[in-house]
């Protein structure tokens, strides 16, 4: 069978551990298409961070996604209202925090939080408290959601902390994966699901967050096009940005990010067929979005 196309810079290193670098992203500033997608990868086992946003990698999807992991920090018990940022800025950068794929989540009941992004206020949520409960899932007892706005690369919060107790810390506020809360992964740390109401957990310091991105302005490309999800059929695409992003034409595979970068689909012959007729590879989506 055929080696898929690399989907790096010519002459640059593929993976930082086990994840793929696609270009505009590239391990070190020769490999990038400028410093916003510029990958350090440090460390044994191997680890990426985004150098203009400080932030480890997980997964990059050449379809216009990122998933890094964001930090957490617990909030201070406070009387009164009280305002605070989430630890990243993404502000002079091609990044945006997806609206499809987070939500701001308020884990624990013992503060109402009011969302602003952009500056511009967004919403709110105040968990209901439920000692007894067995429902782990962020329905609304001891932990809620808020819809996270379009295109936003600031957050801020404002909360107020509206039961009174002798504990330092009042739950935790932030930006998440849908799919990491849907699947309850906070349930994986005994500090948080011993006591839901108002948890804490030292082990608990980063939670995954999915950015979007835009490069280019597709012109150049040969044997592939950049639009918006709207304009597409999103069941041929793995995980995409809501905003434009670029791709190769049907029959082409490869990143359309490069130069040349989307080639003919491979050809394999099919030793079982007896007119030895040849069939198309399937594209392995796993060289666009690898998990790690």
């Amino acid at each position: 069978m055929a080696t898929a196309a690399s989907l790096s810079k010519p002459g640059c290193q593929e993976k930082c551990g086990n994840l793929t670098i696609p270009y505009p992203f590239g391990i070190g500033s020769d490999c990038s298409a400028n410093s916003s997608f510029t990958v350090n990868c440090t460390g044994n086992p191997s680890t990426a961070y985004m150098s203009n946003i400080n932030l480890e990698v997980i997964n990059i999807s050449i379809y216009g996604v990122v998933i890094v992991n964001l930090p957490v920090f617990p909030v201070n018990c406070y009387e009164g209202q009280r305002r605070e940022a989430i630890p990243a800025s993404l502000t002079e950068s091609p990044f945006t925090v997806s609206a499809q794929y987070n939500a701001l989540t308020v884990l624990g009941c013992k503060n109402s939080v009011w969302l602003r992004a952009n500056e511009t206020a967004a919403g709110g949520c105040m968990p209901m408290c439920d000692a007894n409960t067995t429902d782990f899932s962020c329905n609304g007892v001891n932990c809620c959601q808020i819809s996270i706005p379009r295109r936003a690369q600031q957050f801020e919060f404002t909360y107020e902390s509206i039961q009174a107790n002798n504990s330092t810390f009042c739950g935790y506020v932030f930006p998440v994966d849908k799919v990491w809360l849907d699947n309850e992964d906070y349930t994986a740390y005994k500090g948080i699901v011993s006591d839901m109401q108002n948890p804490f957990d030292q082990e608990f310091r980063f939670v995954p967050l999915v950015l979007e991105w835009e490069f280019g302005s597709g012109e150049s490309i040969s044997n592939g096009d950049c639009e918006y999800p709207s304009l597409l059929d999103e069941s041929e695409y793995n995980l995409t940005s809501s905003s434009r992003f670029c791709f190769c034409n049907s029959g082409y595979e490869g990143n359309p990010y490069l130069v040349e970068g989307c080639e003919v689909e491979k050809k394999v012959t099919d030793p079982d067929c007896d007119d030895f007729s040849s069939i198309s590879e399937s594209f392995d989506l796993d060289m666009i979005f690898v998990e790690t």
